[in-house]
C-alpha cells in the first residue's frame, strides 16, 4: 500500500460487486479510498447471473422494496455504463414455467391483481422453447432486469486501478491495531473508519462473529447448445443467453456450505435439465461454484460497529445482491456522510439491541 493515512476517508475490504460499486460511489462524493482485494476461491460476483426479479418465491409475490430497489439500481447502473463506455446493463423477460394447476391458478390469480398487471402474464405456451408437456404453462416475466456482472467487475476493477484506489492484497485483521480510540492498518487510520464487504468470508472476521450469518453455495455452469431464445427461462434451474450458443445456467442452493467443490450429483441433475432445452448434443464448458453471504432473516446488514465507531459492515445481500446493492450503497453513504438512519430491516443494529 502506498497511500499514506493522512489522506485516505475510507478503506473498503472486499473487490466484488458490492466493494467496487461502493469504492465508486464513494469517489463520486469525493471521498478518498483505498479498496483492499484478494481474490479467493468461492466468489460470489463471479458467477453470479446479475438477475433483477421483481416477482420472487413460491407464492409470485413482488419482491420486497421493488420499486425503490429498480430506482436506485437503474440511476446506478446506467451512470457506469456512461462512465465505462460499455453496455452491461439490460432490461429482459423471464419465462416462468408453471408445472402444475396450482401453481398455474397461483399465477393467474396474481396476473389479476393491479399491482402486478404491467409485471407479469400468462401464457399456454413459448414457440421458442423445445418443451413438450401439456401439463405445462408458463408465467411471463416483464420488466425484469439483467446485469452482466464479470463484465462490470473487470472494467469498473480497471477504473478503480487508474485512479490508484484499487489494491491487490490480502487483508489480515490479525495485524489490525487499536491506537488512540481508532483502528489502524499497517499504519493507515481512515478518516471515517474500514468497511468490510468480504462476501461469505465475513464469518472469518473478528468484529461480527456473533452476526446470524450463513453461507449460500450455488453452482453455474456455461453452456453451450443450439436454442434460439432470448431473455431468461426458470424452471429447476435458470437459463439465460450469454451470447451466440452459449448459455449461462444457474443452480439449486446449498445452505451452511462453504465447500468449493463441484457437487457433481448437481451437475448430473443440471445436465438432465439441459438435454430437455439444448437437446443431448449441448457440452458444459465451464462449471464454477460460487458461496453468497446472507443473514438468518434474509437481508442485508449495514452499517457500524456497536462498539466501535470506525468499523463498518456492508454484507448480507445475498442471491439478489445486484438489485439490493445500489439502494443499500445510497443508504449507506447517507449514514456515513449526513448521519441519516439506516432502516432497521437492514440495519446491522438490528442484531445487537
Amino acid at each position: 500500500m502506498s497511500k499514506s493515512d493522512s489522506i485516505i476517508d475510507l478503506c473498503i475490504i472486499g473487490g466484488g460487486l458490492a466493494g467496487l460499486t461502493l469504492a465508486y460511489r464513494a469517489l463520486k462524493e469525493n471521498l478518498n479510498i483505498l479498496l483492499l482485494d484478494h481474490p479467493f476461491e468461492g466468489t460470489a460476483s463471479k458467477v453470479s447471473g446479475g438477475v433483477m426479479n421483481p416477482i420472487t418465491g413460491k407464492r409470485y409475490v413482488k419482491t420486497w422494496q421493488w420499486d425503490l430497489l429498480k430506482d436506485h439500481f437503474e440511476i446506478l447502473y446506467k451512470e457506469l455504463e456512461e462512465t465505462l463506455c460499455e453496455s452491461f446493463f439490460h432490461e429482459i423477460q423471464i419465462i416462468q414455467s408453471l408445472e402444475n394447476p396450482e401453481q398455474e391458478n397461483q399465477w393467474i390469480a396474481r396476473s389479476g391483481q393491479d399491482e402486478y398487471a404491467q409485471l407479469i402474464s400468462w401464457a399456454s405456451s413459448v414457440e421458442q422453447l423445445p418443451i413438450q408437456n401439456e401439463r405445462l404453462s408458463f408465467g411471463i416475466i416483464h420488466r425484469a432486469y439483467q446485469l452482466e456482472i464479470d463484465k462490470l467487475l473487470t472494467l469498473l476493477t480497471d477504473f478503480l486501478k487508474a485512479k490508484n484506489v484499487f489494491h491487490t492484497e490480502r487483508f489480515r485483521h490479525q495485524e489490525m491495531e487499536f491506537k488512540e480510540n481508532k483502528w489502524t492498518y499497517k499504519g493507515i487510520a481512515p478518516r471515517l473508519g474500514f468497511v468490510f464487504a468480504e462476501g461469505y468470508k465475513v464469518s472469518e472476521n473478528p468484529f461480527f462473529q456473533e452476526l446470524p450469518h450463513f453461507a449460500v453455495k450455488g453452482q453455474r455452469s456455461i453452456v453451450e447448445g443450439q436454442l434460439k431464445f432470448e431473455g431468461i427461462y426458470k424452471s429447476s434451474y435458470s437459463l439465460c443467453k450469454i451470447n451466440g450458443n452459449r448459455f449461462w445456467c444457474g443452480s439449486n442452493y446449498e445452505f451452511q456450505n462453504r465447500d468449493c467443490s463441484i457437487n457433481k450429483s448437481e451437475k448430473a441433475q443440471k445436465k438432465k435439465f439441459l438435454e430437455k432445452l439444448l437437446g443431448t448434443e449441448n457440452s458444459i464448458l465451464q462449471e464454477l461454484v460460487g458461496i453468497r453471504p446472507a443473514m438468518k432473516d434474509r437481508r442485508p446488514a449495514i452499517g457500524t460497529h456497536k462498539i466501535y465507531s470506525d468499523i463498518h459492515l456492508f454484507n448480507g445481500m445475498g442471491t439478489k445482491g445486484s438489485s439490493l446493492i445500489p439502494y443499500c450503497i445510497h443508504v449507506f453513504l447517507s449514514f456515513l456522510l449526513k448521519n441519516e438512519p439506516i432502516p432497521k430491516e437492514i440495519n446491522l443494529n438490528r442484531f445487537y439491541f
